[in-house]
């Protein structure tokens, strides 16, 4: 299904579609969206109908006695416009979001999950070399509608914090920019599957 979507719109209907449970896996994550994640399925089913592809998250869980947690994070694939948007988050939140516009290779890795009180996770950079990963997943049409977007990275600096990424990035992207109205969903994924 994935190497058969051709446009950014077709990424974002199959996202959605994701999200949603109705496809096994996505091409940045093999299997379902995993548990931890359901309590933001409807944040992410906003974020994906309104412009954005979402490539990777988590919620946020608050650092326990053997030095386990998590930092809420959201990185994924957009307009200049939505990423603009979500940038000015910067200047009436205290989130860290990082903008890589196409072709280049930016950001800063910040650790993300620990466990023992080390980092195991980071996030925050992303370039052409990191696109390449998704190459097998992807038909080159869809890689070339990625290659062409912009990447965003946000991340709350709090660790356990639930939902304030969430509700400020929702709010931030909001219907402005929508690639794909929700009524349209099912008839073109039930195109995919015929190509």
């Amino acid at each position: 299904m994935w190497k058969n979507a051709r446009s950014f719109a077709d990424l974002q209907l199959l996202s959605v579609a994701f999200i949603r449970g109705e496809r096994a896996e996505h091409f940045a994550h093999s299997g379902p969206l995993d548990a931890e994640s359901l309590p933001l399925q409807s944040f992410l089913l906003s974020l994906n109908l309104a412009g954005f592809v979402s490539e990777c998250s988590q919620p946020g869980v608050a650092m326990d006695a053997k030095g386990c947690g998590q930092r809420a994070f959201l990185t994924g694939f957009t307009d200049e416009g939505t990423a603009r948007r979500l940038q000015a988050m910067t200047l009436y939140t205290d989130l860290m979001v990082f903008v890589v516009p196409p072709g280049t290779q930016a950001g800063n890795r910040v650790p993300v999950s620990v466990q023992d009180y080390g980092a195991s996770t980071w996030v925050g950079d992303f370039g052409p070399r990191d696109l390449a990963a998704f190459a097998d997943g992807l038909g080159g049409a869809a890689l070339q509608s990625l290659a062409d977007c912009w990447f965003v990275t946000v991340i709350d600096p709090h660790w356990g914090r639930e939902a304030y990424l969430w509700d400020n990035a929702v709010a931030a992207v909001g219907p402005v920019g929508s690639v794909v109205p929700p009524w349209h969903i099912r008839p073109s994924i039930q195109t995919l599957k015929a190509s």
